[in-house]
């Protein structure tokens, strides 16, 4: 069984030569804050993000209404590459496509292919000017575009996958909701429970004042392991023609 919050604070000041706190959460003193906050950014700032962990892919649909700009998900942290598609068409879209590919396609210098449209994850709203928290997609031409398939009455249906910011399962809250954040020490993290103590004791040992590198390397080679094993991985072909679609087309010959 993965460990709790309060298991991995004490698995980490027994490793630091710190005394074994009885309770993290709530405690007023001063050592156990600092397991706690170690815990914090061992989990948030490495573990969470130095791996995309497959059990936190989520996916997420929504119909266009012929709007430039559609909401992420409230527990959105970042896309999954290659899963944006247009499933009314049956086609992928451009993208998310960086700033300066997004202003090429804007000032009409480079074309799209056929009646696929590009996409950018943006903090912008050009209407009111202000930036959103969590950022927005934004789709160009926009879906009401009379060059492209389906307007503004015919809304197209838009899908993709993201990785949620919830990864901490909340133990003392009704029905054991996952969250963002440590709320009670018999909380347990959905991701490798191993990368979270090594992260959080190699920042412990830095914030001590303390030598880290050796804690720090374990903690890169976990990384590598763990990462590398996470959600499986497709058998990659030594062959010509291989696609993302996986289409049986012969590399020569084609049609005759």
């Amino acid at each position: 069984m993965s460990s709790n919050l309060l298991q991995i604070g004490q698995a980490i000041a027994i490793k630091a030569g710190l005394p074994v706190p009885s309770t993290i959460i709530g405690s007023s003193e001063r050592t156990v804050q600092t397991i706690l906050q170690a815990i914090k950014d061992g989990s948030q700032k490495d573990a969470y993000r130095d791996v995309d962990w497959a059990v936190l892919h989520l996916e997420y649909t929504f119909k266009t209404t012929g709007a430039e700009y559609y909401d992420m998900p409230p527990d959105f942290d970042r896309l999954v590459n290659n899963t944006i598609w247009d499933r009314t068409n049956g086609q992928t879209l451009v993208g998310p496509v960086g700033p300066e590919k997004w202003q090429m396609y804007q000032s009409g210098l480079s074309g799209l292919t056929g009646t696929r449209r590009v996409c950018r994850v943006t903090g912008q709203d050009r209407v009111i000017m202000r930036p959103f928290k969590p950022p927005r997609l934004q789709i160009y031409p926009d879906t009401a575009s009379a060059t492209y398939p389906n307007d503004a009455e015919e809304p197209i249906e838009i899908a993709y996958e993201y990785i949620t910011t919830n990864y901490i399962m909340n133990m003392g809250v009704f029905g054991w909701p996952l969250g963002a954040e440590w709320k009670s020490d018999d909380d347990y993290a959905v991701i490798d429970d191993d990368m979270i103590e090594a992260a959080a004791l190699w920042r412990l040992l830095r914030m001590l004042g303390m030598s880290y590198a050796d804690e720090r390397e374990e903690y890169n080679a976990l990384v590598l392991e763990r990462g590398s094993h996470d959600g499986g991985a497709e058998t990659l072909s030594l062959l010509q023609g291989g696609s993302m679609f996986d289409l049986n087309i012969p590399d020569t010959g084609f049609g005759s």
